[in-house]
This record gives C-alpha cells, sequence and structure tokens, in this order.
C-alpha cells in the first residue's frame, strides 16, 4: 500500500476497468486492491484465481472477507472449513472466524487468543484477534491487536482502519485521526470514505 505515484496508477487502472473485461481489470489491479475499493466480486475472482494456484491461505481468508461483504454466508463457510483442515495456526484463525459468524462471540476471542499467543507476528493472526475483540466489544483488545497488525502489515488498508475506530472508541482521538488518515490514503476508493470523511471532519472541529 504504496507511494503516491503508485496510487495515482490505481485511481487510472480502475477508471479504465470500466472499459475492460473482468479478467483484464483483475490484471491490472490486485485482488487486495479491489477489495479495499469496494470491488467484491472482482476481489473474489482473484483471490480464488491465487488461492486455486498457489494455495495460500491468505487469499482463502481474504476470500472470506469478500464474501462477507456480498452476504453469502455459506460460501464463506466453505472456504473457512479449507482452513479448518490446516494444521497449523490458520486453523485458529479459521475456528475463531466461524465462531463469530456463528455469533459465538466469547469462543472467537477465546481462540483468537490462542492464536495470538501461538503466533503473535502474524499479520492475520493479529487481524482476526482485532475483529473478534471488537465483536465482544474489547477496545483495548482491538486497538492493541489492530495496531500490531498494522506493524507487521503497514500496507494493508483495513487494519488502519480497525484501528481507527477501535481507537475511536477509547476515545484517543490521536490515534483514530492518525490511522483514518492512512486508511484515506491506502484505500482511496473504499466505500468507507465518506463516513471516515465526515468523522474526521468532527475531529478537527473539537
Amino acid at each position: 500500500m504504496k507511494p503516491i505515484t503508485w496510487r495515482g496508477a490505481l485511481l487510472a487502472s480502475l477508471a479504465a476497468g470500466l472499459a475492460m473485461s473482468p479478467a483484464q481489470v483483475r490484471g491490472q489491479v490486485s485482488p487486495r486492491q479491489l477489495f479495499e475499493a469496494g470491488q467484491y466480486e472482482e476481489a473474489l475472482a482473484g483471490f480464488h484465481e491465487r488461492s486455486e494456484s498457489g494455495e495460500d491461505p491468505a487469499d482463502t481468508f481474504m476470500a472470506v472477507q469478500a464474501l462477507l461483504k456480498l452476504d453469502r454466508g455459506e460460501q464463506a463457510r466453505q472456504e473457512l472449513e479449507r482452513l479448518r483442515q490446516r494444521e497449523d495456526v490458520w486453523a485458529l484463525v479459521a475456528q475463531s472466524a466461524a465462531a463469530l459468524m456463528d455469533d459465538e462471540k466469547e469462543k472467537a476471542r477465546e481462540i483468537a487468543g490462542r492464536a495470538a499467543e501461538a503466533e503473535p507476528d502474524q499479520f492475520f493472526v493479529r487481524y482476526q484477534q482485532g475483529l473478534a475483540a471488537a465483536e465482544g466489544g474489547e477496545w483495548q483488545t482491538a486497538a492493541a491487536a489492530f495496531e500490531r497488525a498494522t506493524q507487521i502489515d503497514p500496507l494493508f488498508a483495513y487494519a488502519h482502519y480497525y484501528a481507527g475506530l477501535s481507537y475511536s472508541r477509547i476515545k484517543r482521538v490521536d490515534r483514530t485521526a492518525a490511522y483514518f488518515e492512512r486508511f484515506l490514503k491506502l484505500a482511496p476508493k473504499a466505500p468507507e470514505r465518506p463516513a471516515v470523511e465526515s468523522l474526521m471532519r468532527t475531529l478537527r472541529g473539537r
């Protein structure tokens, strides 16, 4: 996520994508960039292509996130089941995500905590820990988890977004503003942009 020249290229690619086929769009923009621009169907196709060719569990996890955005829960569960079959920390990440889908918030937090103890420096472990903590209203834990995620992968826009949300809940205006500003730079086409900009105007007016 990306110097200014890259962001300009991304915007140009997204605009040009209106005249491109889906495959051409995916060739110009990565699945994660498409996800961050709210183009969930195209992102999902890209994550599937990459997971089928390289079997990267991160692509499967991101496919789940795209499916959840599209309200396709059953398909998301099928993707999670693939991760649950693994013999590493990804199985715990998948179990936590599945528990969240079942509204078993305490179980999701407990499993995510175990994953974080096992691999504290794995990005998606911390990201899932943040999601589970936020769903349970444990904003301090969520903020710490998302902040650690941004340190591991500073270019993943939604880690900054959720860090900003979490810090806003514990009234850390300075941290909220810093993370939201970074989110807006990394994901200029994100669907959440208007709401974040509105909140930023409120923060600046304090």
